[in-house]
């Protein structure tokens, strides 16, 4: 309901007012779909239930809704020119690959990596610099490789 009705409202505002063909009203459904995670974020942080088990169900709740947008987004340009199957297929399962093996790899295998082979070579003060630049070169390689992949390169900067 998250993703799926604020897109269904956007683009039955789209056909009411007649914006286009089926490409201009999917796109312009596809605009309402994501959710604003930094705002729910600061909202449950200022309320002090960030950590509680109902918090962090909202935020894994946001984090589920803006993914299925971003697949969504990924859907629009395989709606442009030729429609074939494997044109639709593609991004949708790319971006899938990208979540599961993504999502495995950054929980099970990266952080014990990087405090290993690299945190472990610095000082405790020089971390969260370190992590960052890491988090930067993740982004740089994320947003081209989901791009390249035919998913969203939004998907590759979230995933980052």
């Amino acid at each position: 309901v998250g993703s799926l009705l604020p897109i269904a409202i956007g683009m039955f505002l789209a056909w009411m007012m007649k914006v286009g063909d089926v490409t201009a009203i999917i796109a312009s459904g596809a605009v309402f779909g994501p959710t604003s995670l930094g705002i729910a974020l600061n909202i449950l942080k200022g309320g002090g239930i960030l950590n509680t088990p109902v918090g962090q169900m909202i935020v894994s709740a946001a984090v589920i809704d803006d993914m299925i947008a971003l697949v969504v987004l990924s859907q629009l340009e395989a709606l442009v020119g030729e429609i074939t199957v494997s044109g639709i297929l593609i991004p949708v399962v790319s971006a899938l690959l990208f979540l599961i093996v993504g999502g495995y790899v950054c929980v099970f295998i990266l952080p014990v990596w990087i405090d290993r082979f690299i945190l472990s070579r610095f000082k405790e003060e020089h971390h969260s610099k370190i992590e960052m630049a890491i988090m930067f070169v993740m982004l740089l390689a994320l947003m081209p490789a989901t791009y390249y992949a035919k998913a969203s390169y939004l998907m590759g900067s979230f995933l980052a």
